[in-house]
């Protein structure tokens, strides 16, 4: 493949134009035009002066003895390396052998089911762990619960005020269960 400074002499010298020239040469829209720059499917640089140049003449992608031409590089059309333009479709992608796609398919299904295999331990262990973690709150909870029994019955019931006398109620009754 030939760079751009071992150019034949066959071909012509890149013509640079700004853009306004460039669509008005190719016959389409700035806008058209910008649209290829952006897919960058036409060759740009800036001048001097900083306007935006396009390259008219030269090949914009080439591919093996097959070279878009600058007509319309979004099209089908083809030149070969002594050839006028035709309508030939660009040859597609090659062909992938059966076995190496069928391979590959296995390769990844076995991954698959590793990491599959994998998380489905992981989610059995976690399980374990927090049906551990809650039998233990609720061992926690009881014990705490028995502690606070305990402690609520060593406490000593303070003395009847008078209306406690006279209406015959006690203020820790509610404090300690009705007691």
């Amino acid at each position: 493949m030939a760079g751009p400074s071992e150019r034949s002499t066959s071909e012509p010298p890149d013509q640079w134009l700004p853009l306004p020239e460039a669509a008005a040469q190719l016959g389409i829209a700035e806008n058209a035009l910008r649209s290829r720059i952006k897919r960058r499917t036409i060759r740009t640089r800036k001048d001097n002066r900083g306007r935006l140049m396009v390259c008219l003449s030269g090949p914009v992608d080439r591919t093996e003895d097959r070279v878009r031409t600058w007509i319309d590089p979004g099209s089908d059309h083809t030149t070969g390396p002594d050839q006028e333009p035709r309508s030939a479709p660009m040859p597609g992608p090659e062909m992938v052998p059966r076995s190496l796609v069928d391979a590959l398919v296995a390769s990844h299904k076995e991954a698959l089911e590793r990491q599959d295999r994998h998380h489905q331990e992981t989610v059995s262990l976690l399980l374990e762990r927090v049906d551990s973690a809650e039998c233990r709150a609720e061992q926690s909870t009881a014990a705490l619960s028995d502690l606070v029994n305990r402690i609520m019955t060593m406490i000593p019931a303070p003395a009847p005020s008078w209306w406690e006398r006279w209406f015959g109620v006690s203020r820790r009754s509610d404090i300690r269960g009705g007691q």
